[in-house]
């Protein structure tokens, strides 16, 4: 199997167990800290910013894989797109809640801003580890 391939797929399988372990945190915390109507109207929310950031971060690593084995200049501006693409979807996304639901919103807030932080450890973490593969490699 590609050594690319191989770390991209490692990424998204520690990622996708890691926004479980959080999403459980906050069904955990909501429950416990705030209360089971809480927990009930937020369950699908937390769940729908997991499909999302977990489906955001799977094509985000895919595409940076493509574009790591061509090179160049592109590596870096494709990283601050993919930064600049995730915070627009987050705001995006925390706007709708606003607009359209309003109620909770200080759970929400708290829990895209979490799924919003472990997002952004975890693809720093993997876009470091795949330039440094490259330069091995290159060497």
């Amino acid at each position: 199997m590609d050594l690319y391939l191989k770390q991209t797929l490692r990424a998204i399988v520690f990622k996708g167990v890691l926004l479980s372990l959080l999403c459980l945190l906050i069904y955990l915390t909501e429950f416990y800290a705030i209360g089971p109507a809480v927990y009930q109207q937020q369950a699908g929310y937390v769940a729908g910013l997991f499909v999302l950031f977990f489906m955001f971060s799977a094509l985000s690593y895919f595409i940076y894989m493509k574009v790591l084995r061509k090179g160049g200049k592109m590596v870096f501006a494709y990283y601050m797109l993919s930064t600049i693409v995730r915070l627009f979807v987050t705001v995006t996304v925390l706007v709708v809640y606003v607009v359209i639901v309003k109620e909770n919103l200080w759970a929400f807030v708290i829990s895209i801003i979490a799924f919003y932080l472990v997002e952004m450890v975890t693809s720093i973490r993997h876009y470091t580890r795949m330039e440094r593969l490259s330069s091995k490699q290159k060497d």
